[in-house]
């Protein structure tokens, strides 16, 4: 289909009801597939994480905690 042939089909369906327009061009928005989107691979367990992110320290006292928090809040708020 060349361009003068979708401009005519064009200029004939505007001359169309409202009604009828719509309903054409949902019909042609339902031969529309969208793309699908692949899920991303699972390269690494959770058993893998957890072994990639442990450390060799204990972790912190809650005091330790709470002093972090105290020093972040006077960065933040002076």
């Amino acid at each position: 289909m060349d361009s003068e042939q979708i401009v005519e089909g064009f200029e004939r369906v505007q001359k169309w009801d409202a009604d009828v327009r719509i309903y054409l061009a949902c019909q042609i928005l339902e031969t529309v597939v969208p793309p699908q989107i692949p899920r991303p691979r699972k390269t690494m367990t959770l058993e893998e994480i957890h072994a990639m992110l442990r450390t060799d320290t204990p972790p912190p006292t809650d005091e330790a905690c709470n002093k972090i928090i105290e020093e972040e809040r006077l960065k933040k708020y002076g």
